[in-house]
């Protein structure tokens, strides 16, 4: 699902929705800098995603039952 111009605009319940991904910019209508956004990703999907930029902690155990990819 493409909500690239949603955030801000729209009212959104991504549980109602329940897509498998959502990316939309904040920069639209949030009036952040442009590149600021989101990326939902379902849950049984999420072990599949590692992004490009990471912070600290990213090669930590998690606690939360899912697998960390290394």
């Amino acid at each position: 699902m493409d909500g690239a111009h949603g955030p801000g605009m729209l009212p959104l319940n991504i549980a109602q929705i329940d897509p498998a991904y959502y990316t939309g910019n904040y920069h639209k209508w949030l009036c952040t800098p442009k590149g600021a956004a989101i990326l939902y990703v379902r849950r049984d999907l999420q072990p599949s995603i590692r992004p490009l930029a990471i912070s600290h902690g990213a090669n930590s155990e998690r606690t939360d039952g899912l697998s960390v990819h290394t």
